[in-house]
């Protein structure tokens, strides 16, 4: 298989005028033979930005014993920094095709530090399809990645050690990665699990954790979970787990309810978030939002540090046939002593109409604002006449009043009415 791809352009030439020119030179070129030979050369070159590098990668095989195992030599080159910096390489390989194994060895003279081989590269992995008869589609593999530089300052070691198993719907894998940074040996560990649900609807459990070295985060987990509903298969709960021990975590969860009669869907939103800071301090964050199309929409949260509360709010609307409500609601002890409030509410009867004008057989209005505690202004008005709804009482019933609080006069003053016709 041959693949050679050549990209050039210089605006100079194509555009003189554009504001900002540009010119570069890219090249790729492959010449592969399965268990042959393998020549592979890129490069680029950025002339305005003054940026250049090349890579080159030679490989043959030069020994068949029994027909699956082969041996040979390869060489690279990597020229990068505008070329001024480089590393050549020398190495060889061992393929088993019987085992579904490859191993390889290098050694690499840089030009970083004068001393000649100073990186020695590793690599062994192997691959085993349906290791096991009761398992048609399982898929095991190990491999390992060891990188040595012990003359060089940034890192002396990297040696990466894992595996990964693949059976039926579950893929795991756990890996472990070890380095050297001035003279001090730390270790990562990184595993992923990825669960699908086997019944065949597309659920989906997968869990990641990670152990690091640093004594304020050692460790990371996080936990996903996906479900689909089992009438059409769409996805009505997303469940998300994140835990940073011991500073950060955070939980949240994507509820939708779908209805019949193709009615708008119902989605639940939750998040709650903790935050550990230093000497013992913690901020707490909740989170919910409730959302149904044209008919409701809420949300409510709150902000704590340790047990104080910094801020809180409930704000939405709810519609219905009848109701039309709309509230806003604020608390903030840090910018006043007193919440905040703002709350409206409209109550038209839709289904019920009066005569020929179609006035509503029940209606009302509410408005609240201010702060409870000192200043409050209220207005409310409301009457219902259930007495032309043909299965209703002959009555009616009205009221009307407000509501003011003034903090300079500290009074309060109120008037309220209410009518009632039998």
């Amino acid at each position: 298989m041959a693949n050679k791809i050549h990209i050039a352009a210089d605006t100079d030439k194509l555009l003189p005028d554009i504001p900002r020119p540009f010119a570069f030179d890219v090249l790729s070129d492959l010449d592969f033979e399965l268990l042959n030979k393998v020549d592979y050369k890129f490069q680029y070159d950025l002339r305005r930005r003054q940026r250049s590098a090349l890579f080159t990668y030679n490989a043959q095989v030069d020994k068949v014993i029994d027909n699956h195992l082969f041996s040979g030599t390869s060489k690279s080159e990597l020229q990068w920094d505008n070329k001024q910096k480089k590393a050549t390489g020398m190495g060889n390989f061992v393929i088993c095709t019987m085992a579904r194994s490859i191993k390889t060895h290098w050694d690499i003279d840089t030009n970083l530090i004068p001393d000649k081989n100073d990186i020695q590269v590793d690599l062994s992995a192997r691959f085993d399809r349906q290791p096991k008869k009761d398992s048609a589609k399982s898929f095991i593999g190990t491999y390992n990645i060891t990188i040595k530089a012990p003359k060089h300052e940034s890192v002396q070691l990297i040696d990466l050690d894992g595996n990964v198993t693949k059976k039926f719907d579950k893929l795991e894998t756990y890996n472990s990665i070890a380095y050297r940074v001035d003279k001090s040996l730390k270790e990562i560990n990184l595993n992923a699990i990825v669960n699908r649900n086997s019944t065949g609807d597309g659920s989906l459990r997968t869990r990641i954790a990670i152990s690091l070295p640093f004594k304020n985060l050692p460790y990371i987990t996080h936990d996903l979970n996906l479900a689909r509903s089992s009438s059409n298969g769409r996805i009505n709960f997303i469940e998300s787990k994140l835990l940073a021990k011991p500073v950060f975590s955070h939980f949240g969860h994507i509820h939708i309810e779908r209805f019949q009669n193709n009615q708008p869907p119902s989605v639940h939103v939750g998040n709650e978030i903790e935050y550990l800071r230093a000497h013992g301090d913690s901020l707490q964050i909740l989170s919910k939002v409730d959302v149904h199309r044209w008919s409701k929409l809420h949300s409510f949260g709150l902000l704590k540090r340790n047990h104080d509360l910094l801020h809180k709010h409930s704000i939405g609307y709810i519609f219905s046939n009848k109701t039309r409500r709309v509230a806003l609601s604020l608390e903030s002890p840090q910018l006043s002593g007193n919440p905040l409030s703002l709350i409206g509410e409209l109550t038209i009867d839709r289904e019920n109409r009066i005569g020929k004008s179609k006035w509503p057989q029940q209606f009302g209005v509410h408005v609240e604002f201010g702060t409870p505690l000192s200043n409050l202004t209220a207005l409310h008005v409301f009457y219902n006449l259930p007495m032309f709804n043909k299965d209703a009482d002959r009555k009616v019933n009205a009221a009307f009043g407000f509501k003011i609080a003034s903090p300079v006069s500290r009074t309060k003053s109120s008037l309220r009415f209410h009518f009632f016709f039998f």
